[in-house]
């Protein structure tokens, strides 16, 4: 889908991607996902959704809160089904670069229509998970419903940023 890139929404452009702090590929638990929390570096973190959404979520939670790592296309599959009458066939494949480069293409197009830079390509993004989460989806269900429930008719990317801003400022600056 191509979004509209928006120029001035309130994004915070003092800060950048590359404000976040790079930690090992070692160093990220092999269990981690979007809904096994992991500890590294003496946080819980979970992996954000290689999505839009997902960047957009990384970047209103602010550079001290994410971490990210190098990323392997060997690490994704893409699954394939096809229906023919009555026979299912489905295949795995690894993830291709031509498929990595496409997706990263439709973050990146994602954030820019909330007035967001480029997210560099070839890392793992991971969120801090506060204490009050038991994992990845109870905190991403508690992010999105705050959104909706203060986005109102919110139908463009530009109209999560500021609440999604607004809702991880205050969970993160609130003493645990």
């Amino acid at each position: 889908m191509g979004w509209g890139v928006v120029h001035s929404t309130g994004a915070d452009h003092s800060r950048n991607w590359s404000d976040v702090a790079i930690v090992a590929a070692d160093a990220v638990p092999d269990g981690i996902s979007e809904s096994v929390p992991g500890e590294i570096a003496g946080s819980r973190y979970v992996e954000l959704a290689e999505s839009g959404w997902g960047a957009l979520v990384g970047w209103a939670a602010g550079p001290e809160n994410l971490l990210r790592s190098t990323d392997r296309l060997d690490r994704h599959t893409t699954v394939t089904t096809c229906r023919r009458s009555d026979q299912v066939s489905t295949t795995v494949a690894e993830r291709t670069r031509a498929e990595q480069e496409f997706l990263d293409r439709d973050i990146n197009q994602y954030l820019n229509a909330a007035g967001v830079p480029d997210r560099p390509p070839g890392f793992r993004w991971l969120i801090r998970l506060l204490p009050d989460f038991a994992d990845g989806d109870a905190f991403f269900s508690a992010v999105g419903a705050s959104v909706l429930a203060t986005a109102d008719e919110a139908r463009h990317p530009v109209d999560f940023l500021g609440p999604l801003t607004g809702y991880l400022g205050q969970l993160y600056s609130t003493p645990r």
